[in-house]
């Protein structure tokens, strides 16, 4: 398997369950796996242990890392990143790379913490969701013409563009990660998802990186991420996830972190 930017599932189908049970996940990115909770595996730590209950079936699982490669370093005490902005846009590629839908997603770090608030529009049979790890993060999902926004309980008629907010995230620090994705799903009251890579926040030794060893910086301050939608065809995914303000006073709010 070559690894890439990803989560795996693995099945097991038994005959007193219909849709079958879910015993094995993973998260995958940047050449490595790590936990669900942004938290690495080490080599002090090189295991981690979950159990859920599945249709009564409950499922535990241990997972352990046999092998480690080194990091690589990141330049030390470069600035902290203390916003972030993105925004993922569903271009058709028929007219001239027209906007079919967009949404803008604000985040803001508190500690090792991450708070968002959204925007989107766009059809009233698309809607989209955020998600960090592989947990919701901000869900919007439109029923009609009625907007639903999950972490807030707002509701607002009409086609503008209200912002919603989103579940606080919570960092795994000194070292972690919140590997964030954005899902179009498609249709009126639910459907599909079509999700994709939006960007990550990496923390290594305290510093915000955008993957290892590349920490955030004025000149450097951009991810940027593009994929064909598999909801239409000759429509294209455009994501941007950038560093729109920098926290210089690093050893200050390390310090604040870890009391």
């Amino acid at each position: 398997m070559q690894v890439g930017n990803q989560s795996l599932s693995i099945f097991a189908f038994f005959p007193q369950y219909e849709y079958g049970s879910n015993f094995f996940n993973a998260l995958v990115d940047d050449k490595g796996f790590f936990n669900f909770d942004g938290s690495f595996y080490t080599p002090s730590n090189p295991c981690s242990t979950t159990a859920t209950d599945q249709q009564g079936l409950i499922n535990s699982e241990t997972h352990c890392c046999t092998v480690f490669e080194a990091a690589p370093q990141a330049p030390a005490n470069s600035p902290r990143c203390a916003k972030f902005q993105s925004r993922s846009s569903i271009l058709n590629v028929d007219d001239n790379y027209s906007i079919l839908a967009t949404s803008n997603l604000n985040i803001t770090m508190l500690g090792a913490s991450l708070s968002g608030i959204g925007t989107f529009t766009g059809p009233n049979n698309i809607s989209i969701e955020y998600d960090a790890n592989d947990n919701k993060m901000c869900s919007k999902l439109v029923l009609k013409n009625i907007y639903t926004f999950f972490s807030t309980l707002v509701f607002s008629f009409g086609s503008q563009a209200p912002e919603f907010g989103c579940y606080k995230i919570q960092i795994s620090y000194p070292d972690g990660k919140a590997l964030i994705s954005a899902a179009y799903i498609q249709g009126i009251n639910g459907g599909p998802l079509y999700s994709g890579m939006l960007g990550r926040i990496l923390f290594r030794d305290g510093q915000i990186l955008m993957e290892e060893g590349v920490p955030f910086s004025p000149k450097n301050n951009c991810y940027y991420q593009s994929y064909p939608y598999a909801g239409m065809p000759n429509h294209v995914v455009n994501n941007q996830f950038c560093c729109v303000a920098f926290d210089t006073s690093f050893e200050h709010e390390k310090e604040e972190i870890q009391n």
